[in-house]
């Protein structure tokens, strides 16, 4: 497909991350499993996502276990609610974009500025 290298695509608004996105949001308050169940996106791509979006500063841990084992249920709360799309992790660098802003957010959640973007050499 033509296009700028490098640039992101429009925001997804179907998907597992965007319904990850929308349960956080319904949620505020949430473990993996209850990102899983009402979602319905496989652990790994859940965990994933979760442990960007606190790097990011998106979310924050209310609590480290539950249940008595360390890690088992990590309750997380919503830090950083800007608006209805997901946020994009960038999958090589795992900064964030916040869609609803148009902000780049690096992991330890400072906010940075956009990444260059080159043009397609054909």
């Amino acid at each position: 497909m033509p296009g700028i290298k490098g640039q992101m695509r429009k925001t997804p608004t179907t998907g597992a991350r965007a319904r990850a996105w929308t349960s956080m949001r319904i949620l505020r308050r949430f473990t993996i499993a209850d990102i899983m169940a009402t979602a319905e996106i496989p652990r790994q791509n859940a965990s994933k996502y979760l442990v960007a979006l606190e790097k990011a500063g998106f979310l924050a841990r209310e609590s480290d276990n539950v249940s008595g084992r360390p890690g088992s249920l990590i309750i997380y709360r919503l830090a950083r609610n800007t608006g209805p799309d997901a946020p994009i992790v960038d999958q090589k660098t795992g900064d964030v974009r916040d869609c609803n802003t148009n902000k780049w957010y690096a992991p330890g959640g400072a906010e940075k500025a956009a990444p260059p973007v080159s043009k397609e050499v054909s």
